[in-house]
């Protein structure tokens, strides 16, 4: 039973760095990819058959690449998926499968905090400040300094009045004086609070933290969304772990789920709030209500969004969504097949940028989209099959075994169904953090299952 020891520190490590740092977390991957495999030939025990979904979804895209011409993305586009087969030949108690709770719990809590205490408590502060220019803005420089573009709407037309042109991300260093800033469409920019004292023309002022972009809490990854997606699959976990297991996971709900909100990502937020409704009805035996409520609560929702101060970016945000689904809908027929190949949509979306009718190049804000537009009809049924089969996998494995197999197994299927949903709006699926830590949680959920459940 040593490598099996072996393996589950090795898990334990995985879920100490998951919510830390996605470079780390593929060191105890690739050891316990290495130990697994001798685990496997020692013990004559076998990888989960379903991961050649993910092998062939993998494959699928690689041949939409080779038809159109183009290289093959390298196996790391499959690597992120290993937890799941990885960590599912571990063989894991009660008492080991609580260690993996809490250090998986308590790290993310820590990240967790980081965010609250930049939120609330003015930590991380950097000295620069986030402000917008639109036209002709006045500034004063108190000693020697750079100001940054962070963003501009208009790549050409901004620049200071009888001073230099500035370009997004390259500092400009400005000496003492009063200077006249212009932007024809729009321009973030930041500058050092202590060196500049802003004027006329600026909109609104935030203070950049640490761990933030902006507004919004990233903590150790590059994106909202990223970290929408890792506070809003464990936020389900820890809740249906709390709710059919054990009370004090519900301890770490709260920090995660406000770690949660600050990310901004409204689609995670809106969708944890939806699927932690539902466990709790669960829990109180009245699941059969449930969609009854779900059913009343859109046009509550939707009311609520149109008539509150949210509405002018629910309405930007749904108008640019919908500009991206109709290039997607409009590129679909010129290769229905094998698509224009995986992750190649920005090549098409270009013209569209060009043109002005999108304001990026990036995705099509829609995995599902996204999957047919890239490698067509049969890349979306791969994703969609792969989809639908985790969570009837372990949803219906939930209904088995002590209580908590099933606490855990119901948190893994309800998180799968969460990347599914926030799927139809966001181009998630390729997301390295968000694959390694659901299929991770995946890879612990058919070892418990494996070990306490008889086939």
């Amino acid at each position: 039973m040593k490598g099996d020891k072996l393996l589950f520190i090795l898990a334990v490590l995985m879920a100490l760095s998951l919510p830390f740092s996605l470079s780390l977390s593929y060191v105890p991957l690739t050891l316990a990819l290495v130990l697994s495999f001798y685990e496997v030939l020692r013990r004559k025990a076998s990888y989960p058959k379903d991961f050649l979904l993910f092998v062939l979804l993998y494959a699928w895209r690689s041949l939409s690449l080779l038809l159109n011409g183009l290289p093959i993305k390298p196996v790391k586009d499959v690597y992120d998926k290993f937890p799941y087969p990885v960590f599912s030949v571990l063989h894991l108690s009660e008492g080991r499968l609580n260690a993996l709770l809490l250090a998986l719990a308590l790290s993310s809590s820590v990240v967790a905090s980081l965010g609250i205490l930049g939120a609330f408590f003015g930590a991380f502060r950097t000295g620069w400040v986030y402000t917008e220019c639109r036209g002709e803005c006045r500034l004063t420089v108190k000693r020697p300094t750079d100001i940054v573009a962070v963003i501009l709407t208009d790549k050409e037309r901004n620049y200071f009045i009888n001073g230099p042109r500035i370009a997004q991300d390259r500092p400009v260093h400005l000496s003492p004086g009063e200077y006249t800033f212009y932007s024809y469409a729009g321009a973030i920019v930041k500058v050092r609070k202590r060196d500049v004292a802003l004027g006329e023309g600026w909109r609104g002022r935030f203070e950049e933290r640490r761990f933030y972009n902006f507004t919004s809490f990233v903590g150790f990854y590059d994106h909202k969304m990223h970290s929408g997606a890792v506070f809003g699959i464990l936020t389900l976990l820890f809740l249906s772990v709390g709710l059919f297991y054990r009370w004090r996971y519900l301890v770490f709900v709260p920090p995660v789920f406000t770690a949660l909100i600050l990310t901004e990502a409204k689609a995670y937020i809106l969708a944890t709030l939806l699927l932690s409704l539902a466990l709790l009805y669960h829990r109180a035996r009245l699941f059969r209500l449930y969609p009854y409520v779900v059913l009343w609560s859109v046009p509550v929702v939707t009311a609520g969004l149109l008539y509150s101060p949210l509405r002018a970016g629910f309405l930007w945000s749904l108008k640019a969504r919908v500009n991206f689904w109709k290039v997607g809908v409009e590129a679909f027929p010129s290769s229905p097949v094998f698509g224009v190949g995986y992750d190649h949509v920005s090549s098409l979306l270009k013209p569209y940028y060009v043109k002005g009718l999108i304001d990026n190049t990036a995705h099509l804000h829609s995995s599902y989209l996204n999957a047919l537009v890239e490698t067509g009809v049969v890349g979306l049924i791969l994703v969609l099959i792969t989809v639908v089969y985790f969570t009837l996998k372990f949803l219906t494995a939930s209904e088995k075994g002590p209580d908590y197999v099933r606490a855990f197994l119901r948190g893994v299927g309800v998180a799968i169904v969460l990347v599914g949903v926030v799927g139809i709006v966001e181009t998630n699926s390729d997301t390295a953090i968000l694959n390694l830590l659901l299929t991770f949680i995946m890879g612990v959920g058919e070892a418990v299952r494996r070990s306490n459940v008889p086939p």
